[in-house]
C-alpha cells in the first residue's frame, strides 16, 4: 500500500508508465511462444508417436519454446522496465526513443541485460503449462468449462509465479541498472541476500501473484474461447464453400 500511495503521488498516469511497450511485449512474446509451442508439440508428437506427450517430452517442448521467447522478447522488457522507472522523473518517452537512447548510451548489449535469469524464468511457463495440461488429463474432462479453465489457470500460475519469483527480482534489477547488469547474476544475487536477506528475493511477490494469476487465468480462458469460436467459424466457411461447389451453375 505504501508503494501504491507513492506512485499515486506522482499522478494516476504513472500507474500506466510503459504500458505501450508492455502491450507490444506481451503480444509479441505470447505470439512467439504459442507458435513455437504448437509447432514443437506437433513435431515431438510425430517423432515420439506419443499422444498426448509424456511429461518429459512436454517439459522439453515448453522449455525450448520459453527459451527462444525469452531471448527474442528480452529487449522489449528492458525498454519497458526503463520506461516504467523513468516515469517518476516526469519525462515521458516513446518506446522507439528509449530504445535508441539505450543503444547509443550503453550499447546493443544493454538490450539483453538480465537475459540469463530470463532464461531461468523459462521454468515459469514450463511449470504453468505442464501443470495445466496434467490437471486437465487428471480431471479426465475432454472439454473444460470456462470457469474450470479460469480456476485451473489461476492455480497453475500461482505455483509457477511463487517458485520463479526470485529470478524475476534479479532480472528486473539487472534490466533497471547498467551497473547491476555489468556485475552479473551471481553478484546481484549475493548482494541482495547480504543486504536484504531471503525476503529481498521475494520483494513485490504479492503484487506479482495477483498480476500473474489474473493474466494467466484470463489468457487460458480467452485462448480457449477464441479457439472454439475460430473452429466454429472455419466449419461455417467450409459448409458455405461446399454448398457453393455443389450448387448448379
Amino acid at each position: 500500500m505504501q508503494a501504491f500511495r507513492t506512485i499515486l503521488n506522482e499522478g494516476l498516469s504513472s500507474l500506466y508508465a510503459g504500458y505501450e511497450s508492455a502491450i507490444v511485449g506481451t503480444a509479441y512474446a505470447n505470439a512467439v511462444y504459442y507458435y513455437l509451442y504448437q509447432f514443437l508439440n506437433e513435431l515431438m508428437t510425430s517423432v515420439t508417436q506419443h499422444k498426448p506427450l509424456h511429461l518429459l517430452d512436454n517439459i522439453i517442448v515448453a522449455a525450448l519454446s520459453g527459451a527462444a521467447t525469452a531471448v527474442a522478447s528480452n529487449p522489449i522488457w528492458v525498454i519497458n522496465t526503463r520506461l516504467s522507472l523513468n516515469a517518476k522523473s516526469g519525462h515521458k518517452k516513446s518506446l522507439l526513443t528509449t530504445a535508441t537512447e539505450l543503444v547509443e548510451e550503453e550499447g546493443v548489449s544493454a538490450l539483453f541485460a538480465g537475459v540469463l535469469p530470463a532464461l531461468v524464468l523459462v521454468a515459469n511457463p514450463v511449470i504453468n503449462f505442464v501443470l495445466f495440461e496434467r490437471i486437465q488429463l487428471a480431471l479426465n474432462i475432454k472439454k473444460m468449462t470456462p470457469w474450470q479453465v479460469f480456476f485451473v489457470g489461476c492455480f497453475t500460475k500461482l505455483i509457477a509465479a511463487f517458485v520463479t519469483h526470485p529470478y524475476l527480482v534479479i532480472k528486473t534489477r539487472m534490466q533497471a541498472s547498467k551497473e547491476v547488469a555489468q556485475q552479473g547474476v551471481m553478484h546481484c544475487l549475493s548482494t541482495t541476500l547480504n543486504k536484504e536477506g531471503l525476503p529481498g528475493l521475494f520483494a513485490g511477490l504479492s503484487t506479482k501473484l495477483v498480476h500473474s494469476v489474473l493474466t494467466s487465468a484470463l489468457l487460458f480462458l480467452i485462448k480457449d474461447q477464441t479457439t472454439s469460436l475460430s473452429i466454429k467459424l472455419l466449419m461455417v466457411i467450409g459448409l458455405l464453400k461446399q454448398q457453393n461447389a455443389t450448387a448448379p451453375h
